[in-house]
């Protein structure tokens, strides 16, 4: 199974911009908008675990960053 995986900027109105993952299966049937806790990033290991497996089941996965952690207050 191919999958494609882009790296997005997401604009945010009245925020700013956050960084995003897109992760495609070819003919994904869902997309799992998948956000992280407060002590990681959407690319901390586990987060990779979970796009991966989604992945392996025909699933697309939608990751990103929220402003605090793009602005890198934790």
């Amino acid at each position: 199974m191919a999958t494609k995986t882009q790296e997005l900027k997401l604009d945010i109105e009245r925020i700013g911009t956050v960084s995003a993952i897109l992760t495609q299966p070819d003919n994904a049937r869902a997309c799992y908008v998948l956000a992280h806790g407060a002590g990681a990033d959407m690319r901390h290991a586990f987060m990779d675990k979970v796009a991966a497996g989604l992945t392996d089941r025909g699933i697309a996965t939608f990751r990103f960053n929220f402003p605090y952690m793009e602005e890198k207050k934790g």
